[in-house]
């Protein structure tokens, strides 16, 4: 989802397909796996969790709770980091922190290191994520920007649609492995994305 220049989907000076649809397909695919391994598919975590560390949902969830609160105490400053770093930079900072909280996910040996992690996790995404992501597509879209915006949101039930994947790794697997190589799937192919 690479921040070019400002140019305008309708601009007559650029011939040609439209550099800009190049980075809705970056961004649809960026959605579809953030949606894949946390906004959707983190609850297929829960169950094994409980498990691991004999406790309880509501223990586990709490996880969650703690993501719905760092999305409102960081939205303030992201706007400002955007525009500072720049969009690119700063989704790329993102993915690695993503992934490299996936992977410290699956190193947690106890419910305080998973809430530890899992905070790591819901940092990054929110770095490599929604704000940012509309913020280039606003740069590189006039006439077509409410459906270039759209058609990156489907890639959040595009990645519904994959997490069973992500429980038959979890339930057939192992729910540390597969989030070790989520972590390290997603830096893979996510760097690369924003980069775009």
């Amino acid at each position: 989802e690479g921040h070019g220049p400002p140019t305008s989907s309708n601009d007559p000076a650029r011939p040609g397909f439209f550099y800009g649809w190049w980075i809705v397909a970056a961004a649809t695919l960026a959605s579809t796996v953030q949606s894949a391994v946390f906004n959707v598919g983190a609850q297929a975590l829960v169950l094994p969790l409980v498990r691991e560390f004999e406790t309880t949902r509501t223990a586990v969830s709490i996880a969650f709770s703690l993501r719905r609160l760092e999305g409102g105490l960081t939205g303030p400053l992201e706007g400002y980091l955007i525009h500072w770093i720049g969009p690119r930079h700063y989704m790329m900072g993102g993915w690695v922190i993503f992934g490299l909280g996936l992977i410290l996910t699956g190193l947690s040996q106890n419910l305080y290191q998973f809430y530890a992690s899992f905070l790591l996790v819901t940092l990054g995404q929110s770095i490599a994520g929604f704000l940012p992501i509309v913020t280039v597509l606003i740069n590189w879209f006039d006439r077509w920007r409410g459906r270039a915006i759209a058609i990156y949101q489907l890639g959040g039930s595009l990645g519904a649609l994959l997490v069973p994947v992500l429980a038959w790794s979890i339930l057939n697997v192992g729910w540390r492995q597969t989030m070790i190589a989520a972590g390290i799937g997603v830096i893979i192919i996510g760097v690369p994305l924003a980069a775009a």
